[in-house]
């Protein structure tokens, strides 16, 4: 992964600026976020990596309440769950790592700051 772009991400983690959330990437409806939509917003607001765009939100399912904005990168469909394929090529996370830390957030419930010390420890920051 990018130092940088890890760098970046770990402050996040541990700052107070967001919400946990599971499931989505970030949550319109209820303002929280899961640690990969920290990292997308980490790179729009530091102007990193592909072109990251707000779209439509996603309907809610029947019966729920959480509206799950989506993102689109160029050439890419539109995910409001998963990290987009360039952002993951662009900060140099394996797929490995990106399924083990949507173990940690959704399936763990793990929090930001547990988050963080697994990334410090398991993923190893490489010069940008």
């Amino acid at each position: 992964m990018k130092s940088n772009v890890k760098e970046l991400w770990l402050k996040a983690l541990r700052s107070d600026k967001y919400r946990f959330g599971k499931g989505v990437l970030h949550s319109k409806s209820t303002g929280r976020t899961c640690c990969m939509g920290v990292l997308i917003d980490v790179l729009r607001k530091a102007n990193l990596g592909p072109l990251i765009e707000e779209v439509e939100p996603e309907t809610p399912p029947k019966g729920t309440k959480i509206t799950a904005q989506r993102y689109q990168c160029l050439h890419e469909r539109p995910v409001a769950a998963t990290l987009p394929s360039a952002v993951q090529d662009f900060v140099g996370l394996s797929d490995t790592e990106v399924d083990q830390l949507y173990y940690l957030n959704d399936a763990q419930g793990a929090n930001y700051s547990e988050i963080a010390n697994w990334i410090e420890t398991h993923i190893t920051g490489e010069l940008s």
